[in-house]
């Protein structure tokens, strides 16, 4: 298990209980550069005694990669079948990451949308990692937005524990428990600068990644992990069974900075 640092601990302390408030996203003059956008449906198998986990099926949780028009033609409904002691649970998700620039710096963005909301609403990650010629600079951003039926929606960065590594940052959440949920969608970005000033650069790449917790997860166990360029969130192994599994969005650009 990774340490804790102190710091960590009182940051958690600060974020455990949700605060909601509203926020307002700061414009700027960032443009995008390059994206990738892909398609994801999970398919999650739970005991119906207790709403276990259910590993009859050769794993709990599948996630496949799913063309765009799949995704479109999936409904509003709940893809719920319940199949003697077991349900099983089929959710849709749609990430993209960015690179985008300003004229003279970088930023790389990674946005999840849920289609079909999750049943089980525990600590999620979302992160993005990166390549060895850049650096973060600054604190990384995160917002989550939900909506509610007859309720409006509600924009808050409150919800994280951030967290950066050598090659990638990553924001520990809970998500929203309301029943009422219509629309979840969260937003996280940082900056980038090179590691060397006096060198150009040619190439780089971002990896967006999201880890949704199909069983309940505490917040101190949610944060041991590490986000590590391509691999993308990396969880300590007594973790991974807790989460379904995505592959992440790759994206490149190619010029000169």
């Amino acid at each position: 298990m990774k340490k804790i640092g102190i710091s960590l601990l009182i940051l958690l302390t600060l974020f455990l209980v949700p605060t909601k408030v509203i926020v307002n996203a700061e414009e700027d003059d960032y443009v995008v550069v390059a994206e990738t956008t892909k398609y994801y449906k999970t398919i999650t198998y739970y005991d119906n005694n207790f709403y276990s986990l259910n590993s009859i099926f050769g794993g709990t949780s599948q996630t496949f990669e799913i063309t765009e028009e799949e995704y479109l033609a999936v409904g509003e409904t709940p893809e719920v079948i319940i199949n003697n002691s077991t349900t099983i649970e089929t959710t849709y998700k749609r990430m993209t990451t960015y690179i985008e620039s300003n004229g003279s710096g970088y930023r790389y963005k990674n946005i999840l949308s849920w289609k079909l909301l999750p049943s089980v609403r525990s600590y999620d990650v979302i992160g993005i990692g990166h390549i060895g010629n850049v650096e973060i600079d600054g604190t990384p951003t995160y917002e989550l937005k939900y909506c509610r039926n007859n309720n409006g929606c509600t924009t808050t960065s409150l919800w994280g524990i951030k967290q950066t590594f050598s090659y990638g940052a990553s924001t520990t959440f809970q998500l929203p428990s309301y029943t009422d949920l219509t629309t979840l969608k969260i937003t996280y970005y940082y900056n980038v600068k090179k590691i060397n000033n006096s060198t150009t650069i040619p190439h780089q790449a971002a990896y967006g990644d999201y880890a949704h917790a199909i069983t309940s997860v505490p917040a101190l166990s949610a944060i041991n992990h590490e986000v590590i360029g391509s691999i993308g969130i990396d969880f300590d192994a007594n973790l991974e069974s807790s989460y379904d599994t995505m592959n992440v969005a790759s994206v490149y650009w190619d010029g000169t900075w």
